[in-house]
């Protein structure tokens, strides 16, 4: 693992102002929260920054039903979000996307905000040792097009990447027509989350913006999602490895529900 400084910024406004980026290889500073992938990805030698600059304790947490809807801040946890009474029995296709996603020990740590923001689970990102991997060195090519690509996407894709939404939550979002909130040096914005993943060379997002409130706030069919966001332009998120049963062939955030489905 490559070394690097831990640093504890003491608020938000401290946490913006360190210079870090998200989502980008080639930053020598990154942000930390739960860690769960981060953690992964520095052992794999697929990130090596010089600092992480931790979020832990500057993020929202809450988790609440308003007039428009829920609302989930950033750094819950997807087991607090799953097991939530409200979102269990009115938001039942979060709970069930969070309980799919991830082992009890990862959704435990795992923060919401992260779980949106992780990096492609491609096996061609995750190696370093195939060259071709746009995510990991623009402009080196996708091994994944040439190559196993039996669990990439089949849609949402370009000829610079075929990976696909790692994240079972933000499917479950965008159906809900959620939203993010984001937060950067120049202030707040809400983006809605069907724009938050970019298609492959589709042009970069501002560097240091952050998902800062990721609430989910949905209602009749409507959900608003502010969470700490990944500003990483120019891609767009690759899919977790395949369990046993699941379709052969990846899902896009963008893919909405068919007329008249249930979410």
């Amino acid at each position: 693992m490559h070394p690097f400084v831990l640093e504890r910024p003491r608020d938000l406004s401290a946490a913006l102002a360190s210079g870090a980026q998200a989502g980008r290889n080639d930053a020598r500073a990154e942000y930390i929260a739960g860690g769960t992938d981060m953690v992964q990805l520095l052992q794999e030698d697929v990130r090596r920054p010089e600092r992480l600059v931790s979020l832990a304790g500057l993020l929202d947490n809450r988790i609440e039903v308003v007039a428009q809807g829920l609302t989930i801040g950033a750094s819950a946890t997807m087991a607090e979000v799953a097991a939530h009474p409200a979102v269990v029995e009115q938001f039942p296709v979060i709970s069930e996307a969070l309980l799919n996603s991830a082992s009890p020990q990862v959704r435990n740590q795992a923060t919401i905000g992260g779980n949106l923001l992780q990096r492609s689970r491609c096996p061609y990102f995750r190696d370093v040792g195939y060259a071709g991997c746009n995510k990991r060195a623009p402009g080196s090519g996708c091994a994944a097009i040439g190559g196993e690509n039996r669990w990439h996407a089949v849609l949402g894709t370009s000829e610079n990447c075929i990976a696909a939404n790692p994240s079972d939550l933000a499917v479950a979002l965008v159906a809900l027509d959620g939203s993010v909130e984001v937060r950067g040096p120049n202030g707040q914005r809400t983006v809605p989350l069907i724009e938050l993943h970019r298609l492959p060379g589709g042009g970069r997002g501002a560097r240091h913006e952050r998902l800062a409130h990721p609430s989910g706030a949905c209602r009749a069919g409507r959900c608003r999602n502010q969470a700490l966001a990944r500003p990483q332009g120019g891609s767009s998120p690759g899919r977790r490895q395949p369990r046993s049963g699941d379709a052969p062939h990846g899902r896009d955030p963008r893919c909405r529900r068919r007329p008249g489905a249930r979410a």
